[in-house]
């Protein structure tokens, strides 16, 4: 019975390494997008774990396990150090070019075959973290530490603005809570083995229950990239342009300053100018835009106008293949391809980055508003539409339409015989004359409706002021619309067929339906040439000319011949924005944390020590310097045989320790363990003096 026992025990570690390697490994595998190829190396990883863990079993334990392991990766690192080498100079180049990192692209656009490099790089990189897993279960020694380089490692991707994946994180979880509370918490307890399979099981269980009911908690499906990105934004009073990598109907709330990542990496077959469409939101609701509160599962409202131009407009197509360099869960789409994938709550496709087929014409209302020419739509869309895209806050109707009347001069009887073109031109020249085009809009005040402050007081604002204001403008006439934010493109961003689209390119604009003609968008942002939408772009550009952002390569890991100063170039007379450079504060924020924690740690260890000194006898304070002493002991130093003889006769002896053994015990510990600091090298002086704290 007690060997059966011992064997659950041991079935029961190995399944917990098993999660934590996955965890920790799998999950970096996964965030940092390792080919399918590198699991293979946590299997190898597991496997070397287990070992490890039934040698620390043994008394004597077989140290020849570490030699063996490191000469064999220490050998295969040898043989591939040329392809190693190739390898980490691109991702040098990925990172001077910030890149977006995946190690999935960076390992096939080496020169050889990187299959064996995708089981290489998870090997080396995991063989230290599979060693501090195995010793976290196995010794109870600096198990805190241990501890925070795993919550370290867990989070480092999130670090570097890379999404967490759920169901390594889930594994990691386990691991860290079983640790835990079996190392703290319950290690004295009776009944061990029952304990653990009804908290394994527990676990498991809430995890599941929390991913099928709470999946979009903000850890893993909102992305730390979010978060982290937010704070950023906050302590520079700024909101930074670029996409989130989930749908995101937040509004910005002060000034905005343009970004310099790239974001998209666009194929085509020819070069062309259009907008790449990230998602559409539906309800505009405290200060930010919502989904449809209800889904249309028959109807794939992008393909609507794809049909339309099929009928009336026979034209060619081309390919385009839009690949974004974050890790959006929404694939960006130019408008009119026909998509057979499923589109999501009527607003966007699931991530594939696969070419789509584009009908290459160019769309104006005039054209399209002609009521003879239609097509059928699915029964009941239309219904859906005008259901799920005409609300409008009550407070803010009147006041919008009274806005739009007043500044064309027009009656709204009038207004409501135009037509949808008609309408769009009479908001447009409403939002015109009363605004103007700025980044620098200042905070927006505690309270204050997003858009009513924007066209009642502050009067400027960037592109998602005037999307949100003009959608809701035109639903106040019965035009049904959508917020949308994507990228603006142009064919001079093409070299070739490849084009880089930078963060500053993000833009947010509104798309109105017509009646068997479908989704159309319509610019409604003021740009310097107020008659091509597209022009847009060129004053994006202007207003991002400080912060010197360059094409990428095509070739991420070639550096480019000639790198062109980029000059700042004179703007024109009514721009009045200034765009300050961008300075990351998370490395100075991560540092100051990093440095806070590590001062408030040596204070708390110092006066933990001098507390728990002041409640001791005279005999229990001499065993707690002899304790002390030997932990130092391991950085060297020998403790003097007078000491261990006082140490000997607290323990054992029935006389007390008096006061001047004690001072003679103090002074005996002092001079010891400054002894042992000025011995050790300047970085064993850190460890000691800051993280063990015995100086």
């Amino acid at each position: 019975m007690i060997k059966e026992h011992k064997r659950i025990f041991i079935f029961i570690d190995c399944f917990i390494l098993l999660l934590g390697i996955i965890g920790l490994v799998g999950g970096l595998i996964s965030s940092l997008y390792f080919p399918n190829e590198s699991w293979i190396g946590i299997v190898i990883l597991v496997i070397f774990s287990w070992i490890l863990y039934f040698g620390y079993q043994k008394e004597d334990f077989p140290k020849i396990i570490y030699i063996f392991s490191f000469m064999i990766l220490f050998c295969l690192t040898l043989f591939y150090f040329d392809l190693l080498k190739e390898c980490f100079q691109r991702l040098k180049l990925i990172i001077i070019y910030d890149y977006y990192l995946r190690f999935d692209e960076l390992l096939v656009s080496l020169t050889v075959d990187h299959k064996i490099i995708s089981v290489l790089l998870p090997c080396s990189m995991g063989y230290p973290i599979v060693l501090l897993i195995v010793s976290f279960m196995c010794h109870h020694q600096y198990k805190k530490i241990k501890m925070l380089i795993f919550l370290f490692l867990f989070l480092f991707p999130s670090l570097i603005l890379h999404k967490l994946n759920v169901y390594t994180a889930y594994c990691f979880i386990i691991y860290m809570a079983y640790e835990y509370i079996f190392a703290y918490t319950l290690q004295f307890q009776n009944k061990q083995l029952t304990l653990k399979i009804v908290f394994i099981s527990g676990i498991s269980i809430a995890l599941f229950l929390s991913h099928i009911f709470f999946f979009s908690n903000p850890l893993f499906n909102q992305t730390p990239r979010t978060l982290f990105q937010n704070y950023q934004n906050v302590l520079q009073g700024q909101n930074i342009t670029g996409t989130s990598v989930n749908v995101d109907g937040s509004l910005p709330t002060h000034d905005v300053q343009l970004s310099q990542a790239t974001a998209l990496r666009v194929t085509s077959d020819e070069p062309v100018s259009t907008y790449l469409r990230g998602y559409s939101l539906a309800r505009y609701e405290n200060n930010e835009w919502g989904p449809v509160r209800e889904d249309f599962v028959d109807e794939q409202s992008q393909n609507i106008i794809a049909r339309w131009i099929k009928t009336y407009i026979t034209g060619s197509t081309m390919s385009m293949r839009v690949e974004s360099l974050k890790a959006t869960a929404y694939q960006f789409v130019p408008y009119y391809a026909y998509i057979h994938s499923q589109e999501m709550s009527d607003s966007y496709y699931l991530r594939n980055d696969e070419p789509i087929d584009v009908y290459k014409t160019t769309l104006d209302l005039s054209l399209i508003d002609d009521k003879k020419k239609t097509i059928g739509v699915v029964k009941g869309y239309d219904d859906y539409v005008r259901k799920e895209y005409l609300n409008v806050p009550f407070d803010l109707k009147s006041q919008l339409m009274r806005l739009v009347e007043t500044e064309n001069n027009i009656s709204r009887s009038e207004m409501n015989e135009f037509s949808v073109k008609e309408k769009v031109n009479a908001v447009r020249n409403a939002l015109f004359q009363t605004t103007s085009y700025d980044l620098k809009t200042g905070a927006l005040p505690q309270g204050k409706d997003f858009i009513e402050y924007f066209l009642f007081e502050n009067h400027k604002g960037s592109c998602t002021h005037y999307a949100s204001s003009a959608a809701l403008m035109l639903r106040c006439y019965g035009i049904p619309t959508r917020f949308v934010k994507g990228y603006i493109i142009r064919q001079s961003d093409f070299e070739g067929n490849v084009a880089y689209i930078g963060s500053h390119r993000s833009h947010a604009w509104v798309e109105v339906y017509l009646i068997g003609k479908g989704w159309v968008p319509v610019e409604v942002t003021p740009s310097y040439d107020d008659s091509q939408s597209i022009s847009l772009a060129d004053m994006l550009d202007d207003l991002s000319e400080n912060h010197q952002i360059t094409k990428k390569p095509d070739n991420p890991t070639q550096l480019p011949q000639d790198t062109p100063s980029n000059v700042p170039q004179s703007t024109q007379e009514n721009q009045t924005i200034e765009v300050l450079p961008k300075i990351n504060f998370i490395p100075f924020i991560i540092t100051a944390c990093f440095l806070g924690i590590l001062c408030l740690y040596r204070l708390a260890t110092y006066y933990r020590f001098t507390y728990k000194m002041g409640k001791l006898s005279s005999s229990q304070q001499a065993i707690k310097y002899y304790q002390r002493m030997k932990k130092v002991s391991r950085f060297g130093g020998v403790i003097p045989k007078e000491i261990v003889a006082l140490a000997y006769k607290a323990s054992f002896s029935q006389y007390l320790i008096n006061d001047n053994e004690l001072d003679f015990m103090k002074k005996q510990y002092q001079q010891y363990i400054n002894e042992v600091y000025m011995s050790l090298s300047w970085y064993q002086k850190f460890i000691y003096k800051y993280i063990f704290g015995y100086k």
